[in-house]
């Protein structure tokens, strides 16, 4: 299914986390987890321990090339709200009780990667490997970076 021209209620307003959880719980080995969950409901709350993705690299906002760990993709298992994945811009519970707000296309960059699984069909599930995560940096103008680099 294309998501492309759909945004915002129009695909996805936070129904999609029970089946997160559902997935997850069959999943045992996707730990940990960074998500960025489009909705007002803290995924702690339903047993979701994650944290948040890093923000990828916006026109508005510079690339700090001196934290690569601090930007762009990372390998792991990711949870990204198709609307964040499309680039739109909203607040996001942090994993620690509160938001953080994502800024217009700061998730855009899970594009380059395939999903590996959906919850319900507004959460999409990654598992990012280190050379596909550098194979995207580059893409970026970012650095790579190397195994246990934190």
């Amino acid at each position: 299914m294309s998501c492309a021209h759909l945004v915002d209620s129009n695909i996805d307003w936070g129904q999609d986390l029970l089946y997160l959880k559902k997935w997850l719980d069959q999943h045992p080995e996707c730990r940990p987890l960074h998500l960025a969950y489009f909705g007002l409901v803290d995924p702690r709350m339903i047993g979701i321990d994650f944290t948040l993705p890093p923000p990828g690299p916006t026109p508005s906002q510079p690339i700090d090339f001196s934290s690569p760990s601090y930007i762009g993709p990372q390998p792991g298992w990711y949870a990204v709200s198709v609307n964040f994945v499309r680039g739109l811009e909203f607040s996001s519970p942090d994993g620690q009780g509160g938001f953080r707000h994502n800024p217009l296309h700061s998730l855009e960059y899970f594009q380059f990667f395939k999903p590996v699984a959906r919850a319900g069909y507004s959460i999409w599930i990654y598992h990012i490997t280190l050379d596909e995560a550098n194979a995207v940096r580059r893409q970026l103008g970012l650095k790579e970076i190397r195994a246990g680099q934190p």
